[in-house]
């Protein structure tokens, strides 16, 4: 009887792992976080290295947040930003329902980049190493390109391309209102529409340099520190296995001494035994 229940025990076990891995497997990988200050994922703190997934929540406060894409893609996050991200066969898409992002992607990177925000769709346009700049600030939403181009696609099918040195601001028409008490949802609000209102304006470069520019600093700066800090920790463990290693080698210098100054078969034999090495021959 006992030999049953441990039987029928074992069985369950299977079968719930069994029942977990369609579960996991159905959890696509976006990227990975390369660095984070005040931001985290789903409530939990985001550290370098974390990993991040299709329908995981994003939230920066007084912060940043370095998310790294595909092939050498990387998207910056700034302060009071929130985003979900989606992950389909070959696409990675942020949904900002409001803050700040920077976008870089190298031309060899075959992941598609997709930036939802309301009813437009804002992607880095094939062909070109794009770097450019998102920031929604209110009901206005400002698309920069600093290099290559960035293309601006509607649910109507409107599209808009900004190149290289321009500046292109959009206006809601349309918001649906905040849950109770303020709260944000995360992801984009489908109310949210945006209509083409001006291009190269100079408010447009001021609200990107005011809300990206320092927060992009502020990410790079906290990538290249851990990154030191990284290099400083490996250093020290090397120093310290050296240290070990010529301790050892001293020690059994000393041992090996004392065997030739009082060898086995002498009153005062050295008991020495060289651990890890051996003695020379005198």
């Amino acid at each position: 009887m006992a030999r049953n229940r441990v039987f029928v025990t074992i069985v369950l076990v299977v079968l719930g792992i069994l029942a977990a891995v369609p579960a996991f497997a159905g959890s696509a990988v976006v990227g990975a976080a390369v660095a984070g200050r005040n931001a985290s994922i789903g409530g939990e703190s985001l550290i370098p290295g974390y990993t991040i997934f299709s329908g995981d929540n994003l939230k920066v406060a007084d912060g940043a947040a370095v998310v790294t894409v595909g092939k050498g893609s990387r998207m910056v996050f700034g302060h009071d930003t929130v985003a979900s991200f989606e992950r389909q066969s070959n696409e990675v898409t942020a949904r900002l329902s409001h803050g700040n992002v920077s976008v870089y992607h190298p031309v060899e990177d075959a992941t598609a980049l997709n930036l939802a925000v309301g009813n437009l769709s804002i992607t880095p346009a094939s062909g070109f190493k794009t770097l450019g700049e998102v920031a929604m600030v209110g009901t206005t939403l400002v698309v920069k390109t600093n290099e290559g181009l960035i293309h601006v696609s509607s649910t109507s099918g409107q599209t808009v391309d900004v190149p290289k040195g321009k500046v292109v601001k959009f206006q809601a028409k349309t918001q649906a209102p905040q849950q109770a008490g303020g709260a944000q949802r995360y992801g984009s609000d489908k109310d949210l529409i945006f209509d083409i209102i001006a291009a190269g304006g100079a408010i447009a470069a001021v609200v990107i340099a005011a809300y990206a520019h320092e927060d992009v600093h502020d990410a790079i700066t906290a990538a290249n520190q851990a990154d030191a800090d990284a290099k400083a920790a490996l250093a020290a463990a090397q120093a310290a296995t050296a240290a070990a290693n010529q301790a050892n080698t001293n020690a059994i210098d000393v041992g090996c001494a004392l065997n030739n100054l009082f060898p086995p078969g002498t009153p005062q034999a050295s008991l020495f035994t060289p651990v890890g090495g051996t003695c020379p021959t005198p």
